[in-house]
């Protein structure tokens, strides 16, 4: 599997102006120019490998030198690396580790400061490099040969390094992981028997690497290595440690029966030989322990394995001027001796940068590094054990002095130490002390020890570089400002065992990243813990079932990549002010049942879908709660407060919303100011009976407000500018009959031109549209006395046509309309008798070019021998007018491209047939947990009752030519929801039709619609691959998640044929990938990634990215095998490994 370290931030300055050099050299001149301010190159360069035996963790050392291209993009598509013409080309890149910086030899420039390009880069530097096509590059026959005067050792000059950063916008820090693009080579020599005292260590001997060919190509636009050359007699590896030898070697294979690894001991030369041949893999070291014995009797030696493996790269001990980043190892077995150890070596405890302690430290160690070790740079402490006596505090029975303290960071241990950059910290330490890192300036990953349980107040608070931070598994822990503004990158994916998250404790932590979940068993959360926390999260806000209490700020302009969905439970009784200020959510919110407080501005200038419904019990609503927000629809307060909120110099509580029609029930007296100013889509307000009195600017600037019904009897005493901005001659005001005359007389009333008496004739409905098919639709109508139809166009039919007192349910039927007769529209009108109050209902029916319920095809299959494999496109919440507009019909053809946009869908696209029909809702809009509206299917997005796979397959097989009982097994229905949500599901049924229920998003590249066409229903409906992301930050064997069901989940998935993209074995020969990870085509692409099915632990994907996972246009190797093999099957082909890895086309994106 692979090992990922994050690393140093390396800056380098570059002009950005426009400019393109035309040269390689190193000593390229050029005319001074001017620098744009702001902006310049910034580097985060690392060697993806494990460096932890090094001071730095970069793998990196001073004065090495990359070469690197600049491509810009054009028209927004990424440009083609060439030898020259690009931004920049071939200029080396040097590093100087006193400043901790890169410089490149020549000044390099951006095109301008709004040109996103790829950088590629690669070591060791070429000057004159001749092709970027096919690059030759051949390792050293004798890697054995030491660097001298500044020029690097032939083994470190034999490792072809590369990297590349895609689409980086210009004044962006620029990551740069290389990866090592050859083989490694590893032998370990075991003595065995026979050997005298001493005779082992005094024995010569040369390690060779044998019958390998030592030339390879290499494209650096992909940094693919290709053997090229003829086979050589042997490579003589290089002495990295004591009987341990390093080589790298080109990718490639060595026949069975030819020796594979040589050993010349004392002159003689020995030969270990693999039966089954060798194949070396890019990127892997292949590690072979060999015992050596004396054969006493002979006079001879021999070799026998003890082990293979092959494992990640993980750093030598010779290049990259590894004694330079080295540590200086001290003993300490007794607490409060550090600086005493240090004497006794003999090192000048005030020079030394790198230091790795081992035994055991007290805090008077400590502070004697943080005060007097005045250049500190590094410091390991991995193998220490703490120890010391001090004070401490218990919640009971108060502080205690001269307590001893075990495994403990002391407070404040590290405060202030600017110069320490690198900390690996001790493997037993269970507490991270107060102030312990605040203020340092990190350069590299700190990896917190599973053994520890809390990290204390303000322990990372205001740590500053580029750096990460690992959370461990088992934290419970995390108090008042662990976090508050540090620069760390830390993934937000929580553990479950986390009961405390302490006031802003991640406040301000603006690079957190990462799959953000509460954890489940999470007992408190306090104060702005996320206020303004991350910059692209992915993930959801679900509150634990122990929280009621949703602190103020809480979730304060949480920075998430796409919106969330926001999951409260019913448990909940108040949402303090600010707590989800400024979010946007990506679904309906179900407020909880027994919420009674939402606080100040709780919810203010957010963006939420469908209408919001608030629970009765709901007694307050502070000032400014749902100010500039996106409310829509009918909004009714809920009827358990009295009065609405508001407050001199804060918002209104429903300001600036989209609300069109606005309900105040009987329970409210009490209109504050401001309250619902700036309401411009606000059509009506109906205000209860008892309603006193309305604020200054209540309904300021309601610009489309034309009907106000107010049932109070006494007329509201109103401020002066209640209804400022109002046309109130243009609007029409309902009041009870007996008190007309009162309003018309009342200050502020009066100024409305048309008061008049209110009666009740109300319709469950005031608008229906159809198609040429027509439609009938039943009616709720409530009447205060009898009623009846008083127009009605000649098109249009109402059941019955008259009424008593009390109203029932009426059927509106309308007749079919002529293709081609045009639009038309008409309105019932309904009338009490007694009084001849009306009402009515419009209706209009459209003329559409495409007729209802029959089938449009979209692509017919045209590839032969095989059976067409059925696709049908279907839409669910679609109205006539979205219909009429084009809107399903463009979004039916846009989906059929977007599935067959990647790879194998592309390659096989001949093969499908797809058609859709028009489906005509009588609503438009689906219905979801908050909305119901009337649909064609009378589905609930997103998911999947059995109800609905019968209505849906009936319909396809009634419609579609290509899908009849016989192959409705075969077939693929795509389900397009009518609401903009970027969410779907998928679902198997037993008779093998796969289906996919996907919303229509508005996010942005990967979240958009194609992301979920291709996740949704090419992976997870029709490929029967498993969600590939993670959200659960535990082992999935283990997972305590609040409805977590993934392992019964997961074994039924398999059994059933499908998950063949994950795994839950870590062993590659287990993987159902295993063919690829070692072929020659995947090599570099194919691994073992732990971390999937939404666990980080316990499960094991093939690929760090994939639509599966991060919804970017790429199914993974796996992926791509699983849904070929699906397509010959629905086509009644064989499938065959062979053919799919010889048409397989990896097109990995930019």
């Amino acid at each position: 599997m692979k090992i990922h370290h994050y690393g140093i931030p390396l800056s380098v300055a570059a002009l950005l102006l426009p400019v393109t050099l035309g040269s390689c050299s190193d000593d390229f001149d050029r005319p001074e120019m001017a620098s744009p301010e702001g902006l310049g190159f910034e580097f985060s360069v690392i060697i993806e490998q494990d460096n932890s035996s090094r001071a730095d963790e970069s793998g990196f050392a001073d004065g090495d030198r990359f070469g690197a291209y600049v491509v810009n993009y054009s028209g927004g598509q990424p440009g083609q690396l060439a030898l020259t013409g690009n931004q920049v080309n071939n200029v080396a890149i040097g590093y100087t580790a006193d400043d901790n910086q890169w410089t490149p030899a020549t000044p390099i420039y951006w095109l301008d400061d709004k040109t996103p390009a790829d950088v590629y880069a690669y070591y060791p530097f070429t000057n004159g490099m001749s092709d970027v096509e096919a690059h030759r590059f051949e390792v050293s026959a004798d890697q054995s040969i030491a660097g001298t005067d500044g020029d690097m050792g032939t083994y470190e000059a034999s490792d072809f390094l590369w990297a590349k950063a895609s689409r980086v916008a210009p004044g962006t820090r620029i990551n740069l992981s290389f990866s090592h693009r050859l083989a490694g080579v590893k032998v370990v020599l075991e003595q065995g028997s026979g050997f005298a005292e001493g005779e082992w260590e005094k024995l010569p001997r040369t390690v060779t690497v044998d019958n390998t060919v030592r030339t390879a190509s290499i494209d650096l636009s992909t940094g693919t290595a290709t053997v090229n050359g003829t086979f050589d007699r042997h490579v003589t590896m290089n002495s990295d440690a004591t009987d341990s030898y390093r080589a790298v070697v080109v990718p490639q294979s060595v026949a069975a029966g030819k020796s594979t690894i040589g050993i010349t001991i004392d002159g003689t030369a020995y030969n270990y030989t693999r039966g089954e041949g060798m194949t070396y893999t890019a990127g892997k070291l292949h590690v072979f322990t060999l015992r050596v014995d004396n054969q006493e009797q002979s006079g001879d030696y021999a070799l026998s394995l003890v082990s293979e493996d092959i494992t990640p790269w993980e750093t030598d001990n010779s290049s990259h001027d590894f004694e330079a980043n080295s540590y200086l190892v001290v003993d300490v077995p007794t607490g409060g001796t550090l600086k005493e150890c240090l004497a006794k070596t003999g090192a000048d405890f005030s020079t030394v940068k790198n230091l790795k302690v081992t035994g055991t430290l007290s805090d008077k160690d400590f502070y004697f590094m943080r005060d007097e070790m005045s250049v500190l740079t590094a410091v390991n402490l991995k193998d220490v054990k703490v120890r010391y006596r001090g004070t401490v505090y218990d919640k009971e029975t108060g502080w205690h002095d001269n307590v001893d303290i075990v495994n403990k960071l002391p407070d404040e241990a590290f405060l202030n130490k600017t110069t320490l950059h690198r900390v690996i910290l001790p493997e037993t330490i269970e507490v991270i002390g107060q102030a312990c890192f605040e203020s340092l300036i990190l350069s590299s990953t700190i990896t917190i020890p599973e053994s520890v349980k809390i990290i204390e107040r303000a322990a990372f608070q205001l740590t500053t570089g580029v750096f990460s931070i690992i959370l461990p598994s088992k934290l419970t822990s995390i108090e008042n400002s662990a976090f508050n503004y540090s620069a760390a990158q830390i993934n937000l994916n929580l553990p479950n065992s986390l009961k405390y998250i302490g006031d802003l404790a991640f406040a301000f932590t603006i690079n957190a990243y990462g799959t953000f979940q509460l954890p489940s068993n999470l007992e408190y959360l306090g104060t702005e813990a996320f206020l303004c926390c991350g910059k692209e999260l992915d993930g959801d806000i679900e509150i634990p079932e122990k929280i009621s209490f949703i602190a103020a700020g809480a979730f304060y302009s949480m920075g998430f990549k796409k919106a969330p969905k926001l999951r409260m439970h019913d448990g909940i009784t108040c949402i303090d002010d600010r707590a989800f200020f400024q979010l946007k959510f990506s679904e309906p919110i179900v407020f909880p049942k027994n919420l009674t407080t939402i606080g100040e501005q709780s919810f203010s200038e957010c963006s939420f879908i469908g209408e919001v419904n608030l629970p009765d019990c709901i007694s307050r609503i502070g000032a400014g709660a749902f100010n500039q927000t996106n409310i829509t629809g009918t909004f009714e307060l809920p009827k358990g407060i009295e009065a609405v909120d508001g407050k001199q110099y804060m918002p209104g509580t429903f300001a600036s919303t989209q609300i069109n029609n606005l309900i105040i029930g009987d329970n409210i007296e009490i209109i504050s100011s401001y309250a619902f100013r700036n309401n411009n889509n606000l059509s009506s307000i109906a205000i209860g009976k008892n309603v006193s009195f309305i604020g200054e600017e209540a309904f300021a600037y309601c610009s489309s407000l034309n009907t106000i019904v107010c049932l109070a009897k006494e007329p509201p005493l109103l401020e002066q500018s209640a209804f400022a901005g109002l046309q109130t001659l243009n609007c029409v005001v309902e009041v009870p009959e007996e008190s007309v005359g009162a309003y018309r007389a009342a200050t502020g009333w009066s100024s409305f031109g048309n008061i008049t008496p209110h009666h009740e004739l109300s319709l469950s409905i005031t608008k229906i549209d159809c198609l040429n098919k027509g439609i009938s639709r039943e009616v709720v109508l409530k009447a205060k006395s009898e009623w009846e139809i008083a127009e009605i166009p000649s098109w249009i039919h109402v059941t019955p046509e008259r009424g008593s007192m009390g109203g029932g349910v009426v059927k509106v039927t309308v007749d079919q309309l002529a293709l081609g007769s045009g639009k038309r529209e008409g309105d019932i009108v309904f009338r009490l008798k007694e009084s001849g109050y009306t009402n009515y209902m419009t209706v209009r029916q459209y003329d559409y070019s495409y007729e209802e319920d029959k089938e449009i095809v979209l692509q017919s299959a045209s590839r032969g021998g095989c059976r067409p494999v059925p696709v049908f496109i279907v839409g669910e919440g679609y109205g006539a007018e979205s219909i009429v507009n084009g809107d399903f019909i463009r979004r039916a053809r846009e989906t059929m491209e977007q599935l067959f946009a990647i790879e194998p869908y592309k390659s096989y696209r001949d093969m499908f047939s797809v058609s859709t029909a028009v489906s005509l809702s009588p609503d438009n809009g689906i219905t979801d947990i908050n909305t119901r509206n009337e649909t064609k299917f009378s589905m609930t997005f997103p998911y999947f009752k059995s109800e609905d796979v019968s209505r849906l397959e009936n319909y396809a097989k009634t419609l579609c030519q290509e899908i009849d009982n016989n192959n409705i097994g075969n077939a693929l229905i795509i389900i397009l929801a009518n609401c903009n949500v970027f969410n779907g599901d998928s679902y198997h049924h037993v008779d093998g039709c796969e289906f996919a229920f996907i919303g229509n998003s508005n996010e942005i590249y990967p979240y958009d619609n194609r992301g979920l066409v291709q996740h949704f229903a090419g992976g997870a409906a029709f490929g029967g691959l498993a969600e590939e992301g993670i959200a659960h930050m535990d082992f999935i064997k283990s997972c305590s998640c609040s409805g977590c069901n993934g392992l019964p989940t997961y074994y039924s998935e398999k059994a059933a044929g499908r998950y063949e993209n994950v795994t839950l074995s870590g062993k590659m020969d287990e993987a159902p990938w295993r063919e690829f990870i070692f072929h020659p085509k995947y090599s570099g692409i194919v691994d073992m990634y732990e971390g999937g099915y939404k666990h980080l632990r316990g499960v094991w994907r093939s690929e760090q990215e994939s639509v599966m996972n991060s919804y970017i246009p790429y199914y993974n190797t796996i992926s791509r095998y699983t849904i070929y093999k699906e397509i010959m099957r629905k086509a009644g082909l064989n499938a065959s490994l062979d053919e799919f890895i010889a048409n397989d086309k990896i097109e990995i994106p930019q």
